[in-house]
């Protein structure tokens, strides 16, 4: 038996015009924009390789006002506590439907199957 074919059905087709999904893209892009760099950086510290300074005194002599400086040569991108990252991953916006997709209808509201329709084991 082959299977349903509901390509033909006015709920499943694709709703918008090609310069409709554009715009959404568009949107998108816009509205995703602000967060990347914030997201880039978040996920680095997330992920990349992190570098922690320890400072040992091999001596008996405890030292007081001790001065140490760390000189780095290359840019870095520092925080404290790395669980912080996870402030600066925001969710990103709904991603547009890819073009010519099928549109799910909307059943939320829905609160029981017409009568006939009622489902079966």
């Amino acid at each position: 038996m082959a299977g349903l074919d509901l390509s033909g059905l006015e709920l499943f087709r694709e709703d918008r015009s090609h310069e409709e999904y554009l715009a959404e893209v568009d949107g998108y892009i816009e509205a995703a924009k602000p967060l990347m760099a914030d997201r880039i950086t978040g996920r680095a510290a997330l992920h990349g390789e992190s570098m922690q300074v320890v400072l040992i005194n091999h001596t008996d002599s405890n030292f007081s006002d001790v001065r140490c400086e760390l000189r780095i040569d290359e840019p870095v991108w520092a925080m404290i506590n790395p669980r912080s990252a996870r402030d600066l991953i925001e969710p990103f916006p709904a991603r547009p439907r890819p073009y010519g997709s099928p549109r799910i209808p909307d059943i939320s509201g829905l609160t029981s199957a017409p009568f006939g329709l009622a489902a079966r084991p």
